[in-house]
């Protein structure tokens, strides 16, 4: 049987190897000098970082698999890296990895790293923001520069977690850009450059916006940064999900959402009991958002977002 296998073309090999785990498909090497580099065949890579005995393991790794797919003119259609490094590991290597594997065929993306200080984020290339066939992006802790456009039009899923942005403008345009996007997760962090939160998305179905509190280098940012309430704006018309589990100051709703059946709201709205113009202004817009969403079905609130809905609109909630 093994013979019979060994005779298969490689693209067929390669395929079969795909349903393997990455670690897996690479041991296949040693079985014989026919199967020696079938596996860097393989479109799809899932590495992670700490499985290498050490960061230099891991890029010599990556660097080996890219220098082969670039003499043998082979692209990936999934690449996912969770990458633990230190201050003094190379700081550009996975940005240029990802400006090489960005082409005409790369569906799946996700990038993911550790805690890392602030000066040593990697950036994403520009190449990135142009990848016509990505389907789902995940970003972890990166630094996404200044772009002037974007072309994205097949990607659905975006996930963007405790990223740093040059600008909220470009983070803005990013969203807006995706003309069939479904499903947008945003975790923030103190120092993420973003005061005004933008979502404007004709096919938007389901939006969390998230502060990272969980994290132990993000809690300490909160003591370096100072940590502003978020103000957002949502124009979207399909929105069914809305998770909030970041502060409030203001939330701007620009659009009718007679769609929206889920709703979850753990964060706090930024509002003082007083009769100060700017205060009612924005209690006047959060009473509007929760007056407006009549098709709801299935709503957690936090306790204060509770004790501010009740006098408008009594239910039977649930809470977070």
């Amino acid at each position: 049987m093994a013979d019979m296998i060994s005779r298969l073309p490689d693209s067929l090999i390669s395929q079969i190897l795909l349903y393997l785990p990455t670690k897996e498909a690479v041991r296949t090497s040693v079985l014989s000098d026919r199967w020696k580099s079938v596996w860097l065949l393989i479109p799809k890579l899932d590495l992670d970082s700490s499985e290498f005995p050490d960061y230099s393991a891991f890029v010599g790794f990556m660097e080996k698999f890219l220098n082969f797919s670039r003499e043998e003119k082979s692209c990936l259609y999934k690449l996912r890296l969770s990458i633990q490094k230190g201050e003094s590991d190379d700081h550009s290597c996975v940005t240029r990895w990802i400006d090489f594997v960005a082409t005409p065929k790369l569906k799946h993306l996700e990038v993911e790293f550790g805690p890392v200080k602030r000066e040593c984020l990697e950036v994403m290339p520009l190449s990135l923001y142009i990848c016509e066939t990505l389907l789902f992006l995940k970003l972890h802790r990166v630094f996404l520069g200044k772009f002037e456009s974007v072309s994205l039009p097949c990607l659905k899923t975006m996930r963007l977690e405790l990223n740093v942005y040059a600008n909220e403008t470009g983070l803005d345009l990013l969203i807006s850009s995706c003309p069939v996007l479904e499903d947008l997760i945003i975790v923030r962090r103190p120092d993420d450059n973003v005061k005004v939160l933008r979502v404007r998305s004709q096919t938007l179905t389901s939006l969390s916006i998230e502060a990272g509190s969980n994290d132990d280098d993000v809690e300490a940012l909160a003591e370096e940064f100072e940590y502003d309430y978020l103000r957002v704006l949502i124009d979207t018309h399909r929105l069914k999900y809305l998770n909030l589990e970041e502060d409030i100051r203001e939330f701007d709703i620009l659009s009718n959402l007679d769609s929206l059946t889920k709703i979850n709201i753990c964060g706090q709205f930024d509002l003082e009991d007083s009769a100060d113009e700017a205060d009612i202004r924005k209690r006047y817009m959060v009473r509007n958002f929760f007056t407006s969403i009549s098709g709801i079905i299935d709503m957690k609130l936090s306790c204060e977002a509770y004790e501010f809905i009740m006098p408008i609109k009594p239910l039977s909630l649930q809470f977070c």
